[in-house]
């Protein structure tokens, strides 16, 4: 894009300037230039594009300001059914207890960390021969040193 300058003379008025026609003559060719610059660079459909994109953006955004108004009515609603601080046991449910109680005793529970406990203690008691110490490398294979070559 080459646009061309108006020659605005040597000191105001002192004729050594364009002439006024031509002066505007340059300023109409310079804006066709500039709009044959941008000529196919920004099409309908890209604008088109863009206007969907934003009006999906702003249905998006009042459905997103919308569940949270919700959110905040439910929070609101579930503040006047529960006061602060307030404490509901497990023997305040009803049935609670008695389902819990089906799902796992207390003596199966402690009958199952017993049994963890065990198995802990014997990974902890379980040593391994050291291997020979005769100068070569060895590595463990099935339950046994082995060389390795």
């Amino acid at each position: 894009m080459t646009l061309t300058n108006i020659n605005v003379g040597t000191a105001a008025n002192d004729g050594t300037g364009d002439a006024l026609r031509t002066a505007f003559q340059t300023v109409n060719a310079n804006f066709t230039e500039v709009a044959n610059s941008f000529s196919g660079q920004v099409t309908t459909t890209m604008l088109t594009a863009a206007l969907a994109e934003y009006v999906l953006s702003t249905a998006f955004t009042q459905t997103i300001n919308e569940i949270e108004a919700d959110i905040i009515a439910i929070n609101v609603e579930l503040d006047t059914k529960m006061t602060t601080g307030s404490t509901i046991s497990i023997s305040q449910v009803t049935n609670l207890q008695t389902t819990l109680n089906g799902k796992a005793s207390t003596s199966s529970v402690n009958a199952s960390i017993s049994g963890v406990n065990d198995a802990i203690a014997d990974i902890n008691n379980t040593k391994l021969d050291d291997a020979p110490s005769d100068g070569n490398i060895y590595g463990r294979q099935d339950g046994a040193w082995v060389i390795i070559a």
